[in-house]
């Protein structure tokens, strides 16, 4: 008879008899059968297969003993000495059912809350399995491990004291039998030698054991929330929306970016940390770029621009630049003579010129991908998260260019929002300007340490930058309406198909590049719904439609 059906006849026999003389005859075989496997005492078979049979319910509690045995709870409490031997043999886990916290290591036996019991107990996974197979279960030594084996063995303590396989008392022992057996590990190495609290350690370790184990290189905070326990999950989830927890302040942990800007639900190591922790773990790298807000450079169309002849000399000028065999070697010379490595380009002019498809283009010829943000998302209406934001989008940049094969660029579309004429501020330095004032700050400081990036910022309305901010851009260019040559040539690329003279259509109408752009796709969708070409006449009636304050008939809809 196997192990499995020896431990449901005791609990049978018991269910039948109580703890008379009879029940003891009967189920000695049982014992034996059972001592044999697992090395253990009548009494403790018998504890074990009425905790088994009621694993995880509320019965497998103090008082659901008592019921099974047919006694009081008082009579019950001499067994206190067997549930522990089975406890430290790793057979049955406790858990304290009014406080899970991690630190939560007090003798549970005893403890009641309203008459209910506060301890229960559950037979591990690990174990259940060993009886299926009939074999004794063997608690894991872990000494002498490699560095991916001891992330191994971090995984499945993590996930064991996850699902109250091991209780806070057995997790803690755990972890320092983990740490004890192998000091030489650099993770065991940091954490000894740091200051972190032992639960922040614990987090950090999760992060670390995720990424090397399951390649996962983020998490919610549902996901750590066991370690923190019910009373302090709130308060804990709270300081890492925040940043405040000690694993951001230590650049440990960091906000995952979604478009740009910091999604303050999700976490990641840190490149620093990663970096830091890590260094004896083969992980494979990573050298792509993550996020919604990447512009991968081989997903760009080419498209033809037109420039005045100045705008473009110094445009070829800054593509030659950002080609990599040119802009490393520039870079590697800066760092050499104590230079600031960093680039920093403003492009300012009327909307419609040309200035964010400028920077596609040079992003596409040069192979550089594209951090894209739209840098007035950034503001919040709570306090002290815009300055967060920004922090969390450099520390982001940063790292992809530290881990990049190229520098990619980071792209501040609009940044008027946030580049203006600082604000004077009274008495009371807080408030809305305070805030304005202190991203700008930020971001001052932030351009100025550029190691190695490249940030483009595109602006309608560069006459309202702060002189400061001017003094950081190294190359400013300013994007003007097309000449009448180059709208002429635009006219004649986007509008091959229209038979009329477009250098005059040029010479009527005061267009930008984006204006013809407009004019040539509502063409195009006129077109297809005519189902014939447009005229002249109706090429004339929708350049006037892009004149500011012009009304004139819709081509191709009727009206």
């Amino acid at each position: 008879m196997d192990l499995l059906h020896n431990l449901n006849q005791i609990k049978q026999l018991v269910e039948q008899h109580g703890l008379c003389n009879e029940f003891w005859k009967e189920a000695q075989e049982h014992f034996v059968a059972v001592d044999n496997v697992l090395k253990v005492t009548p009494d403790q078979a018998l504890l074990f297969a009425l905790l088994l049979e009621n694993s995880g319910t509320g019965d497998a509690t103090l008082r659901g003993l008592a019921k099974a045995l047919r006694c009081g709870k008082i009579e019950a409490l001499r067994y206190t000495g067997d549930l522990e031997a089975l406890e430290l043999k790793h057979l049955i886990v406790s858990h304290d059912v009014d406080d899970d916290d991690i630190f939560c290591s007090r003798p549970s036996f005893l403890r009641k809350r309203q008459g209910q019991d506060c301890c229960a107990w559950s037979v591990p996974g690990d174990v259940i399995r060993a009886l299926k197979a009939g074999k004794e279960y063997h608690y894991t030594i872990y000494r002498g491990l490699s560095p991916e084996e001891f992330y191994t063995a971090a995984d499945h303590i993590l996930r064991a004291h996850r699902k109250r396989e091991l209780n806070s008392k057995q997790f803690f022992d755990e972890i320092k039998y983990l740490f004890g057996s192998n000091p030489d590990i650099l993770f065991v190495k940091k954490m000894k030698s740091g200051s972190l609290t032992f639960r922040n350690s614990m987090v950090l370790l999760d992060f670390c054991a995720t990424l090397v184990e399951q390649d996962k290189e983020s998490q919610k905070f549902s996901d750590i929330r066991y370690l923190f326990g019910r009373s302090g999950s709130q308060d804990a989830k709270r300081d890492f929306i925040k940043g405040e927890n000690d694993l951001f302040t230590s650049a440990l942990l960091e906000h995952v970016c979604d478009n740009g800007l910091a999604d303050t639900t999700e976490y990641r190591l840190t490149n620093e940390a990663i970096d830091s922790l890590l260094d004896d773990v083969d992980i494979k790298e990573k050298k792509d770029i993550k996020g919604n807000n990447i512009i991968r450079a081989d997903s760009l169309a080419e498209k033809q621009l037109y420039y005045p002849p100045k705008v473009g000399v110094q445009i070829d000028e800054l593509g030659r630049l950002l080609q990599e065999d040119h802009f490393s070697s520039i870079v590697k010379r800066l760092r050499e003579s104590k230079m600031k490595t960093g680039f920093a380009c403003l492009f300012s002019g009327p909307p419609g010129t040309g200035k964010t498809e400028t920077a596609y283009q040079i992003a596409r010829t040069t192979g550089r991908d594209i951090f894209f943000v739209d840098i007035s998302e950034t503001k919040s209406m709570w306090f002290g998260e815009s300055e967060k934001k920004i922090k969390s989008l450099f520390t982001r940049y940063n790292a992809m260019v530290k881990h990049a094969d190229r520098a990619p660029i980071l792209l501040f579309n609009e940044a008027d929002a946030v580049l203006g004429k600082r604000q004077e501020l009274g008495s009371e330095r807080r408030g809305p300007g305070q805030t304005e004032n202190t991203i700008q700050n930020i971001l001052l400081q932030e351009i100025e340490n550029l190691d190695g990036g490249i940030l483009i910022a595109t602006t309608n309305m560069a006459a309202n930058f702060d002189a400061a901010f001017e003094r950081r851009f190294l190359y400013k260019i300013t994007f003007e309406k097309p000449d009448l040559e180059a709208k002429a040539a635009i006219f004649k690329s986007k509008l091959p198909q229209v038979d009329m003279d477009m250098s005059a259509l040029a010479g009527r109408f005061d267009l930008s590049g984006g204006q013809i752009e407009n004019v040539a796709r509502k063409a195009a969708v006129a077109s297809l719904i005519r189902g014939n070409p447009l005229s002249a006449v109706d090429i004339t009636a929708l350049c006037e439609e892009e004149l500011p304050g012009k009304e004139t008939r819709r081509i191709g809809f009727g009206v």
